[in-house]
Order: C-alpha cells, then structure tokens, then sequence
C-alpha cells in the first residue's frame, strides 16, 4: 500500500492552524497503520466512486481515494 498527497491537499495542510496540524499528524499515523482505524470514523462519500472521508476531529476532515494499492489523500478541509 502506498500513500500520495495532492499539491491541493499540501496547500491545505500548510493554511491549517499549527494546533489542527498536530492533530491532523496524529490522526495521519493512525491513517499510515490503518486507514479504517475506529477513530478515523472512515466512510465512502455516496456520490464519489472510491472517494472516502475520515475524522481528525470534530470540525475537520480529510478525504482520499483509492486506487489499487495506492491512497490519494486529496483534500483536508473545516466540517460543517
């Protein structure tokens, strides 16, 4: 299994609040290990094909999509 971040997805990352960034990185290595681990609260977006959505906490998420082997981490953006 390999991971991939989009130029967008690193934008976003980076105009985060550094605090968000530290929690977004603890939930990242939980990601690396299991991309379905429980606290990810990992789940398909209906109307995307292979796009999923997971929890850093309770106001953001990020998303990302499979193909294959390989994980595109796409977006990470404030929850409404």
């Amino acid at each position: 299994m390999r991971y991939e971040f989009s130029d967008i997805f690193r934008h976003e990352f980076q105009n985060l609040p550094k605090v968000i960034q530290k929690t977004a990185a603890k939930q990242f290595k939980l990601f690396l290990e299991n991309p379905f681990h429980p606290s990810l609260n990992s789940k398909k977006l209906k109307e995307e094909n292979n796009v999923w959505q997971a929890r850093i906490n309770y106001n953001y998420r990020f998303t990302f999509l499979i193909k294959g082997e390989v994980y595109y981490l796409l977006h990470i953006f404030r929850h409404k």
